[in-house]
């Protein structure tokens, strides 16, 4: 019903205005505030997302490895023996022998005058080749006496035998033999020797120091004086010719030099080889010139 009425008084109220439309009321102006511009702001951050490295790849998987053992070591090296030393004995014919052996190997053979132990003669020469039993040498061999080729001036001898550490070296010797260049023949020998036990391992200076008389070869009496410091003086008695030299001791032996001057000589000779004693103290010299083939050889008894 009250819907009705307000109808009513709506339509009243139009027709009061005459029948037409209805003027538009006069529209008042509304302050408004200013729109405010937004502010630019920085873009955001994007922070990447963490990524876990992938985890790493584990191992091939297998048979465990089996480290092998260290192999075993080798024995020890054990050095061969030397038949280095001093050596006194006899040829097969009846001729003295010394002998010096060099821890180098050099080798030297001095034979004494058949029927004088005292007179040297000969010597032989070369480097020794051994085994712990066997040893062999191939070298010339200088004397004032062969007794196969008494005109014979040189003879070369293969040689060859067995030794026993310090105490004995034997062997045998197969000789050609020389008269200038001629071939004069062949012939054998050999020798029995026995180390020399009294000589000391070390020879020292001390040990031979002193002034000793005896026989160069060919029978030329001479005497020698070894001094402290080494050096060495003689003479020949018989002809007055001077010679000097030195000595450096060798294992149980020693090397020498020998110097023969003017004017007994045509010209200064200087002769190199070794020296040494035996066990009584006589004193053996064997020196040789390359240059010349002179040969200084003496034995000595301590005046």
């Amino acid at each position: 019903m009250l819907y009705l009425l307000l109808i009513g008084l709506l339509y009243t109220l139009g027709c009061s205005n005459g029948g037409g439309e209805a003027a538009p009321a006069e529209l008042q102006a509304v302050d408004t505030p200013p729109v405010e511009e937004p502010v630019p702001t920085d873009p955001p951050v994007v922070v990447p997302p963490v990524i876990n490295p992938p985890p790493p790849t584990p191992p091939p998987t297998g048979p465990p490895v089996v480290t092998p053992p260290n192999p075993p070591s080798p024995p020890p090296v054990v050095p061969v023996a030397s038949p280095s030393g001093v050596y006194k004995g006899l040829t097969f014919k009846g001729r003295g022998v010394f002998a010096i052996i060099l821890p180098n190997r050099n080798t030297w053979f001095m034979m004494s005058h058949p029927g004088d132990q005292d007179q040297p003669s000969g010597w032989i020469t070369g480097t020794i080749q051994h085994t712990a039993s066997t040893w062999s040498m191939s070298a010339p061999h200088f004397d004032t006496y062969y007794e196969d080729c008494p005109v014979c001036d040189m003879a070369r001898i293969e040689a060859q035998g067995t030794w026993i550490d310090n105490q004995r070296l034997g062997g045998t010797f197969a000789q050609t033999y020389w008269a200038g260049n001629t071939l004069m023949g062949t012939g054998t020998d050999g020798i029995n020797l026995v180390y020399e036990t009294q000589v000391p391992a070390t020879l020292r200076l001390t040990n031979i120091v002193g002034t000793y008389r005896g026989f160069r070869a060919p029978r030329q009496e001479v005497e020698m004086t070894i001094a402290p410091n080494g050096t060495i003086s003689g003479v020949s008695v018989a002809t007055g010719c001077t010679f000097s030299g030195t000595v450096t001791m060798n294992g149980q032996a020693a090397e020498s030099t020998i110097v023969y001057q003017t004017p007994c000589w045509s010209r200064n000779v200087t002769m190199r080889g070794v020296l040494g004693v035996d066990g009584t103290g006589k004193l053996y010299v064997m020196t040789r010139d390359t240059v010349s083939g002179g040969v200084f050889l003496f034995i000595g008894q301590r005046a």
